[in-house]
């Protein structure tokens, strides 16, 4: 099966720094029984039928990628115990930083301390709402798990029509992609290490929110409530500007209706700007559930998957990254970018200014969907326009 133009562009996304999967942890309470790797593994071995690409690993076919059943699978590599060094959180940092091998199918299951699962799969295999479905099919009892999508962030299932609806499409755009506010201090580069941390609370008690504020709060206006709530902590213990701080939002696209097997990214997003400088903690909530609401009923997520459905088959029939290379790593070479690498599974990809580039570590920002850049930006991203004379 080939993979969609979305999922070849989440694996060209992935490079020494950035990993490019999911990971979920699912923890016991801490008086049950601890589970030992023999029992994981055979509970697993029993369930994987019921997810056949889980099987596949990545191999090319023809000028794409495909999913190819991997002859050499051994569950024992995917199904392993973390060594215990220290805490979970400790554990869960160094699972995010370890990137799956190509060679093998893109997912793994970690037992740590024998109290807790970590489920780490691969963002061109599946999504959040598709993994959830491996959890389900792999490690949880059918019966138990939640069925379909959160109707509080799924639009409505409506048929894509494409730029069927322009006054629509323009005003999600606006919205969505419009200039973010200042810098924050948080604005760096990434760097390859990771941090873990927890929290729990009680998810009755966002009920007894919506009942004494009289509206409609979901788990998610919370959750970036209490974010806000950090971060304006954080940044005033550090004497730093408390300036709005924009956070993308993940929406499920996924239909309820769909297969238990199912997998694959159907997702979208919509921004949301949360107000640092508001000190009261209710006011700041109620500001961003508002926010929320707007962009949920006017749709911007199923608006913004539309553009992007569209741009990522356009950059795909430019672009596909190799499939054994975490990093999608290309020759970069003048000569390359003139006529196209000579080099086995390499080719021209995308179309920058005048020729042609590589998928090159630090030189994807030569090609945009806007097919526009000042020239600065196009010498430094290996364009052949120099930066203007000042």
């Amino acid at each position: 099966m080939r993979l969609t133009a979305e999922d070849v562009r989440i694996l060209g996304l992935e490079t020494a720094r950035v990993a490019g999967h999911t990971l979920k942890v699912t923890a016991l309470p801490r008086d049950a029984d601890p589970i030992a790797l023999a029992e994981l593994r055979t509970h697993v071995a029993g369930r994987l039928g019921r997810i056949p690409r889980l099987g596949d690993r990545l191999a090319p076919e023809g000028d794409g990628l495909a999913w190819e059943p991997y002859a050499g699978f051994d569950l024992d590599e995917h199904v392993r115990e973390h060594p215990q060094g220290g805490t979970l959180e400790d554990a869960v940092a160094e699972l995010m930083e370890e990137h799956l091998d190509r060679d093998r199918p893109l997912w793994t299951i970690d037992l740590v301390g024998g109290h807790a699962v970590v489920l780490k799969v691969h963002h061109a295999m599946a999504d959040g709402m598709a993994v959830r479905r491996i959890a389900t099919a792999l490690l949880w009892d059918v019966d138990a798990a939640p069925t379909g999508p959160s109707r509080a962030i799924v639009p409505e299932p409506t048929h894509r029509h494409v730029l069927a609806d322009i006054p629509r499409l323009s005003a999600a755009i606006e919205r969505e992609l419009a200039p973010a506010v200042p810098r924050s201090s948080l604005a760096r580069r990434v760097g390859s290490s990771r941090v873990a941390a927890f929290a729990s609370t009680d998810l009755a008690a966002i009920g007894r929110l919506r009942e004494a504020f009289g509206t409609h709060l979901t788990v998610n206006d919370v959750v970036l409530g209490a974010t806000a709530g950090g971060l304006r902590r954080w940044l005033s213990a550090r004497d730093a500007p408390l300036r709005r701080i924009r956070v993308k939002v993940p929406v499920s696209l996924h239909r309820a209706d769909e297969r238990s097997d199912a997998l694959g990214n159907d997702d979208s997003f919509f921004f949301v700007d949360l107000p640092l400088a508001e000190a009261d903690p209710v006011a700041r909530l109620l500001a961003i559930a508002r926010e929320c609401t707007l962009r949920k009923a006017r749709h911007d997520a199923l608006e913004l998957g539309t553009v992007l459905h569209i741009g990522g088959r356009v950059a795909v029939h430019w672009s596909t990254p190799s499939p054994r290379s975490p990093t999608g790593t290309r020759c970069g070479s003048r000569s390359s970018r003139r006529e196209g690498c000579s080099r086995s599974g390499c080719a021209p990809i995308a179309r920058a200014s005048r020729g042609s580039t590589c998928l090159l570590r630090g030189s994807r920002r030569s090609w945009t969907p806007w097919g526009r850049r000042r020239p600065a930006e196009r010498h430094a991203a290996g364009g052949s326009e120099k930066p203007a004379s000042k």
